[in-house]
């Protein structure tokens, strides 16, 4: 097991070394079984070893303005996508299997209960359904729900006008209902190579290097900002839909109380995003250089 680089093929040699040896065990073909010890100790060594490795790098509140703005303009058909992604802290998959069903526009949440995608078997692969089909969240941890800022919530709305409007007067969009993110032609987008494109696009037109950066910084950003906020990992592993506090991050955290209202912290963040992304509508310069990071010290 320690021989193996993949981190796939290692989870596939636990499983199968602990049950060859606890087979032969039971067989009494061994005296002892070694395995529970030994797999144990890789991980241990794997843990070890995942705390020493440079962390993923994230925007700055500068960085993500600019590339809001940027991509509303010169990729709007990922722009929502993008916001709800970058104020929500959800997965990719998570936000492309989003339907209005999901959106509790009452209290402000996002129900999270579906992703999209393959399974771990390759379903549908043939069927060419592998990046677009509903299926379960990656855990039983992963079903939450997510608050989103008003200003998230009207761009939701403003979408599900739209496409009810094009839906009606163009014979060209052929809307699948219930998608909150859809293409230009009212088909559900899925996780492809378009996607990482328009990105990539985006970040170039905001100088930034493309090949420093994916998507899911987008959500590394996100959990930084929870983390410079709230003094409590047990708290922002539930809100990321993470399985443990370890998945999180490697470090300590207080016994805190559980139940935190993060709706004003990201609704401050999301207003000075809002702030910055309308004023371009006006046809206003962006002085990024005036941009205050302030709003990341509240508690």
């Amino acid at each position: 097991m320690d021989s193996i680089a993949s981190n796939p093929l290692r989870c596939n040699a636990y499983a199968v070394i602990s049950s060859s040896f606890k087979t032969a065990k039971e067989f009494n073909i061994i005296a002892q079984n070694p395995a529970p010890y030994a797999v144990q100790t890789i991980r241990s060594k794997m843990r070890q070893k995942k705390r020493t490795e440079t962390k993923r790098k994230t925007f700055s509140l500068q960085q993500l303005q600019n590339i809001l703005l940027t991509c509303k303009k010169e990729e709007p058909n990922y722009y929502l996508l993008m916001l709800i992604c970058s104020t929500t802290g959800i997965r990719i998959s998570e936000a492309l299997g989003l339907q209005f069903e999901n959106v509790d526009f009452s209290n402000r949440q996002l129900h999270i209960i579906w992703q999209k995608g393959r399974t771990i078997y390759g379903d549908s692969w043939e069927s060419q359904m592998a990046t677009s089909q509903l299926i379960q969240t990656k855990t039983s941890s992963s079903v939450r729900n997510v608050e989103i800022p008003q200003f998230v919530l009207d761009e939701i709305i403003l979408a599900k006008n739209k496409y009810d409007y094009l839906n009606q007067n163009d014979v060209n969009f052929h809307y699948t209902p219930d998608f909150v993110v859809v293409n230009s032609n009212g088909r559900p987008l899925s996780r492809d190579f378009k996607i990482s494109h328009a990105f990539k696009h985006v970040l170039e037109l905001c100088d930034i290097n493309p090949d420093d950066y994916c998507w899911h910084d987008l959500r590394h950003t996100y959990a930084t900002l929870l983390k410079k906020n709230i003094n409590n990992l047990k708290v922002i592993s539930k809100l990321l839909g993470h399985s443990t506090v370890d998945m999180t991050e490697d470090v300590y955290f207080d016994d805190q109380r559980d139940i935190i209202d993060t709706s004003s912290i990201m609704t401050k963040y999301v207003d000075s995003l809002y702030d910055k992304i309308h004023m371009s509508d006006k046809s206003e310069e962006l002085d990024m250089s005036k941009i205050s990071d302030a709003f990341l010290k509240i508690r």
